[in-house]
């Protein structure tokens, strides 16, 4: 029997909190992780600010969810930071690749810290960024039905 599922915050699109609260039904052992968790609520609102410069305002920013074409196949795909419960707090990274089925499952999944970062004002082709505010972090390219960390250049 899947375990009942809460803290999927309604920020996250229907569809890919069909497919979140699925997953996660059969892998109790994680959590979303929220705005709170971040314990970075200066680094959201100036996200959601913008500086009025290159850096426009984001409104709809949260640090541990985003959506985008990742694996430049013209489908909506999404990234959530999760929380093991089981290992002490511990983060990872899980990418949904669409088109989204009740039962996909993550074409990515990690242990990562980090905020999630995608498009604009960065150059294109976007990627998505995993990484702490302020720093480059880390970008991640689609390999095959996966994900990598790229290569430095």
């Amino acid at each position: 029997m899947a375990a009942p599922v809460q803290g999927v915050p309604d920020y996250i699109a229907p569809a890919q909190q069909t497919v979140l609260k699925a997953w996660l039904s059969e892998h109790p052992e994680f959590r979303v992780a929220n705005d709170k968790d971040c314990e970075c609520s200066d680094d959201i609102a100036e996200i959601r600010k913008g500086d009025g410069g290159v850096w426009k305002a984001n409104p709809n920013f949260h640090p541990y969810y985003v959506g985008g074409d990742f694996n430049k196949d013209k489908q909506l795909d999404f990234a959530v930071i999760l929380i093991s419960q089981s290992e002490k707090g511990k983060h990872f990274l899980a990418i949904f690749n669409g088109p989204f089925k009740k039962h996909s499952k993550p074409a990515f999944l990690s242990a990562e810290d980090g905020a999630l970062f995608y498009g604009a004002p960065r150059p294109k082709p976007y990627s998505l960024i995993v990484g702490v505010f302020g720093s480059e972090g880390g970008a991640l390219k689609a390999k095959g039905a996966s994900y990598e960390f790229a290569e430095d250049e």
